[in-house]
């Protein structure tokens, strides 16, 4: 297990969110699969490198045909900044929400040049399409 696996990881069944609770923002970063082991293998790696937990969670099928779904997900500052900091994503969309984060975080620290809510309503917009010439 490497931070380049984890990267394109990241980038085909990975999620970066920004979640709004009681009037702040909070980023919350998901990987998401069917294979249990791999989730554990990368909490495991993330766990060492960087003494953070993560949470696992299940999901049955919503068919009798599906598989039970696995999530595992780091939802703070304090765990998602630096598990970002660590990944080379190439997803256009997850690289612009990577950079709405910062400037959240900016905002959330006292840059007053950074309007805090505009910003995270940014991340929710289409914006990133034009950035990279979608």
């Amino acid at each position: 297990m490497n931070w380049h696996y984890i990267s394109g990881f990241v980038d085909a069944d990975g999620s970066i969110t920004l979640i709004k609770q009681k009037g702040r923002y909070y980023p919350r970063i998901g990987f998401h699969n069917t294979c249990l082991e791999i989730l554990v293998q990368i909490e495991r790696f993330i766990k060492l490198k960087l003494n953070i937990n993560g949470t696992l969670t299940h999901y049955l099928p919503r068919t009798d045909e599906g598989e039970v779904q696995y999530t595992l997900t780091y939802s703070s500052y304090k765990s998602v900044l630096p598990i970002l900091a660590r990944l080379t994503l190439k997803h256009p969309k997850k690289m612009y929400r990577i950079r709405i984060i910062d400037k959240v975080n900016k905002a959330r620290l006292g840059d007053t040049t950074i309007d805090y809510e505009e910003t995270a309503q940014q991340f929710r917009s289409d914006s990133w399409k034009y950035l990279v010439g979608i």
